[in-house]
């Protein structure tokens, strides 16, 4: 968890009129192959909005082990041409794929019967109350304010109950965790994780893996963590591609 000292820091920096409480559902994708995890790919449906996350090209970032670099887009279009670019699969949208009893069929829905024509289901279900803490530090080095967002997120998984979990009677549905989002472009001779460890130095984490829990080194994400719990075989086929990664940061 994010410590209380850490969040009393967090709360000394902002006004209660910045502060924003968030509330998420997100259900991720995949086919029976996980074909799209295989790849690094994470599809979710966001409350009601379709998205896509995908790894930006290969960082030679000596400390890029704690921040995450990915693209997202919530454009079906966008999400269509990435996939079929990283695994061949065309998620077209098609009259087929609309179901005949909903002439007024939600975009969501129609998205969801797109990808259940193509054998992709959701194996995760994960609701967050997110707190944001919305930051401007200034470093001296760089001369210019850097934005950024500090999201403190405390998770309740749905337990699968689909016959293919293993016994989870004994496994918590809780985490917590935080991150930290760089919103600002940075100068092209900077490198991003140095920045953050110095945002987060000026917040007085000297060590990011602190930022969480004081455990020393950053913690799962919170889909990492529900396929570590819930579903560890998939777990384990992504490790071994390394597109699982802890982070404590993220752009």
């Amino acid at each position: 968890d994010v410590t209380p000292s850490i969040e009393q820091k967090l709360l000394s920096r902002c006004t209660a009129t910045e502060i924003k409480q968030i509330r998420m559902t997100d259900k991720y994708f995949d086919d029976s192959n996980l074909t799209l995890t295989l790849q690094d790919l994470w599809l979710r449906q966001r409350n009601a909005t379709f998205e896509l996350k995908w790894p930006k090209s290969p960082s030679s970032d000596k400390n890029a082990s704690f921040v995450d670099s990915y693209n997202e887009s919530c454009s079906w279009e966008v999400i269509r041409e990435v996939v079929k670019q990283f695994t061949g699969l065309d998620l077209e949208v098609t009259e087929t794929v609309i179901p005949s009893s909903c002439e007024g069929a939600s975009q969501p829905s129609i998205l969801e019967n797109c990808l259940l024509q193509n054998g992709i289901l959701s194996f995760a279900e994960i609701h967050t109350q997110r707190t944001r803490y919305p930051l401007t530090v200034s470093l001296s080095r760089l001369g210019i304010p850097i934005q950024f967002n500090v999201d403190v997120d405390k998770v309740t998984y749905e337990v699968p109950n689909d016959g293919a979990t293993e016994d989870t009677s004994d496994v918590s549905r809780h985490y917590n965790l935080g991150e930290l989002e760089l919103l600002s472009s940075l100068p092209d001779r900077c490198i991003p994780s140095e920045v953050m460890i110095e945002v987060l130095a000026e917040l007085g984490i000297d060590n990011p893996g602190s930022f969480n829990a004081g455990t020393g080194r950053a913690r799962r994400g919170k889909v990492e963590e529900f396929l570590a719990r819930f579903r560890p075989s998939h777990f384990e086929s992504a490790r071994k591609v390394s597109s699982l990664r802890t982070k404590a940061c993220r752009m």
